[in-house]
């Protein structure tokens, strides 16, 4: 065979897979995208809970100085998914804790600078009577939701596209054995 074809295909396979690569890394990012956006939806909709639901509750009891009710409505809170730790602060103090995440299988660096938790502070305020002039301020909420979730998601995402575009294909029995051959 004639070393001009020869360098002629080896050239256009290498071209080929750095295309594949080059598409492989952008979908790849669009989707971390797509699942980061989703992630971020469950959280907000995790904190529009709490305020639709649970602040004005709360705050009428922080009015009654009901210290039971209180700790059960942060015990309440505390279990909605990823929520890290509940705090009240007012007349009464009180922190919930939710259930501590199951081991991550990655945290992201420190240079990286990405926030491990997001938090919300929400007023509790009571109107005693409808029509009785300006609420009262009667404490402050505070919710912390952990990110690592959010983290984890994303990286298996990124396992299972690397995984389909570069592993998989080259994997002498795939899919039954699950380990590269090389």
């Amino acid at each position: 065979m004639n070393t001009a074809y020869r360098s002629l295909s080896s050239k256009l396979t290498w071209l080929v897979a750095l295309a594949s690569l080059v598409v492989a890394l952008v979908s790849a990012g669009f989707r971390a995208v797509q699942v980061r956006d989703s992630a971020m939806a469950n959280l907000e909709a995790t904190f529009h809970t709490i305020e639709v639901s649970h602040v004005r509750a709360l705050a009428a009891s922080m009015w009654l100085l009901d210290q039971a009710q209180v700790n059960e409505q942060l015990k309440g809170m505390a279990e909605l998914p990823h929520v890290q730790t509940v705090r009240v602060e007012g007349d009464v103090n009180r922190t919930a804790q939710g259930d501590t995440p199951p081991r991550s299988r990655w945290t992201p660096p420190a240079w990286m600078n990405m926030p491990r938790v997001m938090s919300r502070s929400y007023p509790l305020q009571h109107q005693a009577e409808p029509g009785s002039g300006a609420p009262r301020s009667v404490g402050r909420l505070q919710v912390d939701v952990s990110l690592q979730g959010m983290y984890d998601s994303i990286m298996s995402m990124l396992w299972v596209c690397c995984w389909s575009s570069w592993c998989a294909p080259r994997c002498w029995a795939w899919p039954c054995c699950g380990w590269c051959a090389g």
